[in-house]
Formats: C-alpha cells, structure tokens, sequence
C-alpha cells in the first residue's frame, strides 16, 4: 500500500462518472463532499497487499492515526487514488480493504468518510503548508526484519545473545488487577486511545506531573541549546536545524497522540500521549549524563514496585554498538541492545522498564542522534501518560495484594477532597471550609445528595483520597473528621491541621 497524506483547510470532490464498471454505488453523501481541518489519505492498493489484509489494515490505520493525532485534524478522508503505483491490487481487494480500513478507523471514534471506488473525481484541496502538511508513507507486507541481540553486563561489556527475546509481558495477577482498576478510571491499557470517564482529568494532571519532571531534568543540563516545536516522534528525531525557528525557551514538547508506528526502533505498537523534552548538547557524553540525570529523576519520582527490578532496552544499527554501549555504562544497568541492519539510521533509541513477575511498565524513554558537532536528545519521562498512570495502577494493586488500601497519590486524583455535610444544616460550614481549600488550589467537592452511608460508599468507591464528614459536633468545634484512603485510618482536624495533611503530600498550592 501507497498512501500519500495531506493536512487540508479545505478539501471537497465530486463524482464526474464511472472509471470502470464495477464501480461502488454512490450513496446519498458520496457523489459530493466536502470537510474542512481533515487529513486526506491518498490510497493506492497494491497488488503484494492481498497476501495478508488483516495486519495491512493494522499497519496503514496505526500510520494514519498517528498523524492525525499530531496535526489534530479534525476528520479522515479515505481517497482511493490508483496513480501512487504501477502494482495494483484488484478492484475487489482494493474496495475490501478501503471498507475495512473505514471501519477499524471508525471504531476509534474517528470521524472518517470513503470517497467511492472505481469513479472519476474532480477534487479542490487547500493544504496548510507545515511540515506535517505533505507526507507519503508506504506499507510493506511480508517477512520482518529481525535484529540481532546482544546483552550488555556492567564490568563486563557487550557480549550476543541467542535464543531470547527480551521484555516479553508474562502476565501476572497484579498486571490484570492493574488493568482491571485502569478500566475503573476510563482508560484501557488494551486501547489507549479510549478516554471515558474521568480519564481525561487524570491524563491532564499527568501530563503536569511530566512537564514538572522535565523541567528538573532541563534544569540539570549544561549549556543546552533548546528550541521549541508543536509535534513531534519519539522514533522519528528530525535534526534541531530543519525545524522551523522559534525562540530559545526550555522546551517541553508535547507529542500527543505519537503513532507507535512511527517509531518502528522503539518495536512499540501501540500508540500513546507522551511529553518530551528536546535538547541539543555539545557532546556524547554530555548526552549520556542526561539520560542518566532522567533515571535519577524517575526513580526519585515514580512508584517503586515490590520485586520488580530495572531492566533496559536499546535499539540501534550495528554500527551505532558503541553509542548503545556509552548508554548502558552511564546508566548502570544491565540491558538487551538489539542491533538492526539499516534500520534506524544514526539514532539511538533507549527504553527503561520495570519488568519482573509480570510488571511491565515504562520508566523512561530516549532517543539520541548526533547532529554535526553537537548530539540532539529527546527525553520521557516515563514513555508515555499511560505509562505514568499505569505506574500507580501497578502499586495500587500490589498494595491490595499485601492487604492494603489501594489508592491514587493526590496530585493525579482528580478530587483530592470530598466533603459530606450530615444534614442540610451544615451545608454552609462545609462550603467554607470548600472555598478555603480551592483557594489553596485543592480540587474539592461537596456531595450532599443522599443518604450519609451511602455517600461515604460512593466517595470510597471512586478513590477520593480525604473523605472529609462535616456534622453538628465538626462545626461546633471547628474542626472536620478526616478519613485518608491510602493510611486506611480516620483523623479528626482543624482546617489547618487538614492544609498540613494535603501540603506533606504535595497536594496544595505554595
């Protein structure tokens, strides 16, 4: 498959008349169209695609989605368009996977529309003119390339390795329960484009929680040369000097939704929201003490898991081992480094995970590439927002494994505070007290509706981390009995008492 991908202000057809005689029936929508903000997907079918339709709908809708994720478009125009190759599929196989293709899109809650096949089109098409406005992509069906693994030993260097493929995800009963309580907030680790519920509050706040991350990292660094962009690839580093100039601020770049099948050295597959930081450094080895610095940072940061140590993942051509091996030194770790064959060019991928007994996760993600005199380095921390909240999934259900309370830190529960006046006579103390908290920056709410028991059933139900219960007794007394989730413990405080408690846990604002 051939498909050449346009980022259109404006595009529109109309069908002039049938190029061949098995040519789809025009619906009520299809004989005219026209959208605005869309990415238009020039399709040319291939003959080698019939071989198998199944992992080419997967391959070309993971190319397609990525990109519209980072144009933000607003719809996807599927265009059959028969001059992109010499090699054509037949028409019955063409229309059978454009329709395939349609639906799996679809199913992605994409707005997506299927020009007919097999008419002659006249097209208007305005293209917004970035970087991203104009690119062709081409898919190939058949046999993977496989890479060679070796495996570095700290003291002891690079030496093969055979017979083994690393961080395959054994599952385990605390990664199921983990998935099970990612589903509990909206978002399903099995597809992550999905966010319902309250899963979009929780991805915001963690995004925060990386720009923060990041933002220590930059700060660590020497003499870094940085420059601001709007998209972006983990795996795809376009040289700092063909980026369009912006002016030199700490950058914090947000990826948004980078198609994995982008970033084929990473051999990920699915696609995630990450935030990196870019920077251009004045050597290797100033490159290395980064990433170095950006695992310090994670570990200070991120959940620690019971029984789950470091492991590391390098992707790089056989002629980058020494970069790869610069890496693994720095870091510390013992690692795999699979080494490709012209395949990922002069880039460096690295990936940290904590991965024993089943715990998959990411902990952070770089890609380095030298540029002239100086090296350009992206940096995640972890490798996605998934990752992040995946992260605490996993600790949560450890902790319900050893018999404790499963919960979220407060900075990514969305409500940090629920407070539950008795009766309708403490409404007005609860709202005080709810105002103070929010002018702290605490994100409160008051739930007055139904029976007390209930009320505290529901608050436990959806992980609200204080439960605050405000009755006669509180108010005469000016203070507020606290039930704190993650210590499984109930506390009776005055409203400063309750600052201290959300401020140890970084839950306030200075």
């Amino acid at each position: 498959m051939r498909m050449l991908l346009i980022h259109a202000r404006r595009f529109e057809y109309h069908v002039v008349k049938k190029a061949i005689r098995s040519a789809e029936k025009l619906g009520d929508d299809k004989g005219r169209f026209e959208a605005e903000n869309t990415l238009v997907a020039f399709i040319t079918v291939e003959k080698q695609d019939e071989a198998n339709i199944p992992l080419l709908i997967e391959k070309a809708s993971s190319e397609i989605l990525g990109i519209y994720g980072k144009v933000k478009a607003g719809s996807i125009i599927l265009y059959p368009y028969a001059h992109l190759s010499s090699s054509l599929s037949s028409p019955e196989t063409a229309v059978e996977v454009l329709r395939r293709l349609e639906d799996t899109l679809a199913e992605r809650n994409v707005k997506v529309h299927r020009a007919p096949f097999g008419w002659y089109k006249g097209f208007l098409i305005e293209c917004y003119g970035h970087p991203l406005s104009e690119l062709s992509r081409s898919i190939r069906i058949g046999e993977e390339v496989k890479p060679a693994y070796h495996l570095y030993v700290p003291g002891e260097g690079v030496k093969p390795l055979s017979g083994r493929k690393p961080l395959k995800k054994v599952e385990s009963r605390a990664s199921s329960r983990a998935a099970e309580f990612s589903r509990k907030f909206g978002l399903d680790p099995m597809d992550p484009w999905i966010l319902k519920g309250r899963a979009e509050e929780i991805m915001r706040l963690a995004e925060e929680k990386a720009v923060k991350l990041l933002e220590k990292l930059v700060g660590r660094a020497d003499k870094v040369s940085v420059r601001c962009v709007e998209n972006g690839c983990m795996g795809c580093l376009t040289p700092l000097e063909e980026l369009p100039a912006a002016d030199n601020r700490p950058l914090i770049m947000s990826i948004g939704y980078a198609g994995r099948g982008e970033c084929r050295s990473q051999g990920a597959v699915r696609p995630m929201r990450s935030i990196a930081a870019r920077m251009s450094v004045g050597s290797m080895e100033e490159a290395y003490r980064l990433i170095a610095e950006a695992l310090r940072i994670s570990e200070e940061n991120l959940p620690s898991l019971k029984n789950s140590s470091t492991t590391l993942l390098i992707d790089a051509d056989e002629g980058n081992l020494n970069m790869a091996e610069g890496i693994a030194e720095a870091l510390g770790l013992q690692g795999v480094i699979r080494a490709w064959s012209g395949r990922c060019g002069r880039k460096v991928s690295v990936d940290v995970f904590l991965g024993e007994e089943g715990l998959l996760a990411s902990i952070l993600s770089a890609v380095i590439r030298p540029a002239g005199g100086n090296v350009d380095l992206l940096v995640s921390i972890p490798r996605s927002l998934e990752d992040l909240f995946y992260l605490h999934m996993l600790r949560a259900a450890l902790d319900e494994a050893e018999g404790r309370t499963p919960s979220l830190p407060l900075w990514l529960s969305p409500i940090q505070v629920r407070i539950i006046p008795v009766s309708e006579r403490n409404m007005e103390y609860a709202g005080r007290i709810a105002s103070m908290l929010r002018a702290r920056g605490v994100r409160v709410d008051v739930d007055a509706g139904g029976g007390l028991g209930r009320r505290i059933r529901r608050a436990g139900v959806e992980w609200i981390p204080l439960i605050a219960v405000i009755g006669d007794r509180e108010e005469e007394t000016g203070t507020i009995n606290v039930r704190i989730r993650s210590e499984n413990k109930q506390v009776s405080v005055t409203p400063e008492e309750l600052l201290e408690i959300l401020a140890s846990a970084g839950g306030v604002r200075e």
